[in-house]
C-alpha cells in the first residue's frame, strides 16, 4: 500500500504541472502509465500458496480416514468439496485495505478455503476430541534433575530456519499419526511418540514401530510389585475422590513426567498388541507383574527437561532427539482449521499434550485467526488420527501463551542394553 500512495501522489504532481503548463495532451498518456505501472504493482504483491505448509507437511488434500489406533466418532468426516470463502469462523475471507494479504495468499491445508459443510465437520470432531476428559494436568512437582544437558549447547548456533522430523536427510523418522479416541490419555500418545521417534532416530527401530500408550497410562496410575518384589503389594496412583467425576484412569488426564517414572521403572515399553484399546476398556490387573514388568521391547534410557519458552533449546532438543512433548490450551476459537494453524494470545492453562516434530521460522502470522506480533510456529504431531489439521498435524505458534512451561525429550534403548535396574 506504501507502493500504490507513493504512486497516486507522483500521478497528482504530474497532473498539476501539466495542468499549469496549458497542456492536456500528455496527460492521459501519463494517467494511463500511472495506471498501468499501479495495476503491475499491485498484481505483483503476491500470489496464490498451492502448498498447504511451509517444510512441505505430508499431503494437502485430506482424505476421510480411520487410524490404526481407533476410528472416529463420525463416518461423514472427509474434506472434498468444492472451494469457499471461509475461515474459522464462517467469516469470508477479503484482502484487507490495510495491506494485509488476501485470503488467496494463505497457507491452505486443502490448498483452498474448506466449504461450510467440511467446517461443520471439522468442528463436530474437533469438539469431541477436546472434550474427551482427563488430558494433561500439571506434574504435582518438577524434579530437580533430568535438565537438557549442556553438550546441547554445541549445535545452538547452526539451527536452521526450517525442520521436520519427517524428512531429515531424506529420512523419515516420525510414524503413523495415532488415535487416542475415545480417552483422554494424550499425555501417554505424546510420551510414546517422542520415545518412538527417538528409536526410529537412533536406527534401533523402523516406522512401523508401535508401542502400547494404553500400557503406558495404565502403570502410570498402578503399582505392581516388581520381579523381584519391590513396591509391595498393588495399589493406585489413581485416587478417585480428586476425580469425582472420573471413574476410570482413562479420563482422568496425566502428564509427561508421570510417564517418565512408569517407563524408568521399566513398567514398559511393550508392544501395541500386548495391551489394546479394548483390552484397556475391559480392565487390567494391576497385580499382574509380568503384565508391567515381563514384556518389554524398549526401556527409556534418559529423559530430559527444558523451559519451553527457550526456542534454542527446543530446537536443539528436537535436531538431537527428534522430538519434544508439550502440553497447551486446545479451543478451536484459537484455531484456524484452514491452515492448521493455532494461537492463543492468553495465559490460561493446559489441557493437551501432544508431540513438536519440527518448525518454521517463516510460518506466517496471518495463517492464524488470532495474528501473534511474529511470524514463526511449532509443526505439532498430534493424536487425533489423520482427519486433523494436516493429515494430523498442525502448526502453533512460538508465541503461544499457554504452552506449559517445561518440554520434554525421550530416549529409547533396546532392552537387551541393560540387566538390571538401579534407583
Amino acid at each position: 500500500m506504501r507502493i500504490r500512495r507513493r504512486i497516486r501522489r507522483t500521478w497528482v504532481a504530474l497532473l498539476v504541472c501539466t495542468l499549469l503548463l496549458g497542456g492536456f495532451g500528455n496527460t492521459a498518456n501519463v494517467s494511463a502509465g500511472v495506471a498501468a505501472g499501479e495495476s503491475s504493482v499491485s498484481s505483483g504483491a503476491g500470489s496464490a500458496v498451492e502448498d498447504g505448509s511451509a517444510s512441505g507437511a505430508a499431503g494437502s488434500a485430506m482424505e476421510e480416514s480411520s487410524s490404526e489406533k481407533g476410528g472416529e466418532p463420525g463416518e461423514d468426516s472427509a474434506q472434498g468439496s468444492e472451494a469457499s470463502s471461509t475461515v474459522s469462523g464462517g467469516d469470508a475471507m477479503t484482502a484487507s485495505d490495510a495491506g494485509e494479504p488476501g485470503a488467496e495468499e494463505l497457507d491452505y491445508v486443502l490448498g483452498r478455503p474448506m466449504t461450510e459443510d467440511e467446517l461443520r465437520q471439522q468442528r463436530e470432531l474437533f469438539d469431541y476430541y477436546v472434550n474427551l476428559g482427563g488430558g494433561i494436568v500439571p506434574p504435582e512437582e518438577l524434579p530437580e534433575d533430568n535438565v537438557l544437558p549442556a553438550s546441547m549447547r554445541e549445535v545452538w548456533g547452526t539451527l536452521p530456519a526450517q525442520y521436520d522430523s519427517r524428512n531429515v536427510n531424506g529420512r523419515n523418522l516420525v510414524p503413523e499419526i495415532r488415535n487416542q479416541n475415545p480417552y483422554g490419555t494424550c499425555w501417554s500418545f505424546s510420551s510414546l511418540a517422542c520415545m518412538e521417534i527417538n528409536l526410529i532416530k537412533k536406527g534401533l527401530a523402523d516406522r512401523n514401530i508401535d508401542l502400547s500408550e494404553f500400557h503406558l497410562a495404565f502403570f502410570s496410575n498402578y503399582s505392581a510389585p516388581d520381579p523381584l518384589g519391590n513396591d509391595g503389594n498393588a495399589r493406585s496412583y489413581y485416587d478417585i475422590e480428586q476425580h469425582p467425576l472420573k471413574t476410570s484412569y482413562l479420563d482422568a488426564g496425566g502428564n509427561q513426567v508421570m510417564a517418565a517414572h512408569a517407563l524408568m521403572n521399566w513398567k514398559g515399553a511393550v508392544h501395541e498388541s500386548l495391551v489394546t484399546r479394548d483390552m484397556a476398556a475391559a480392565g487390567l490387573n494391576a497385580e499382574d507383574s509380568e503384565l508391567a514388568y515381563g514384556n518389554d521391547i524398549y526401556y527409556l534410557d534418559n529423559w530430559y527437561r527444558l523451559p519451553a519458552a527457550d526456542q534454542a533449546a527446543m530446537k536443539a532438543a528436537i535436531m538431537e532427539y527428534g522430538s519434544v512433548g508439550i502440553s497447551y490450551f486446545s479451543d478451536d476459537s484459537y484455531y484456524n482449521y484452514n491452515t492448521a494453524a493455532e494461537y492463543c494470545p492468553d495465559f490460561i492453562g493446559t489441557n493437551h499434550a501432544v508431540t513438536i516434530i519440527g518448525w518454521d521460522d517463516s510460518f506466517r502470522r496471518e495463517n492464524f485467526g488470532i495474528q501473534p506480533e511474529r511470524d514463526g510456529a511449532w509443526l505439532v504431531r498430534n493424536s487425533w488420527g489423520d482427519w486433523y489439521g494436516q493429515g494430523g498435524y498442525f502448526w502453533l505458534s512460538y508465541e503461544d501463551k499457554s504452552i506449559y512451561e517445561e518440554a520434554y525429550a525421550f530416549e529409547g534403548q533396546r532392552t537387551d542394553t541393560y540387566d538390571n535396574n538401579y534407583q
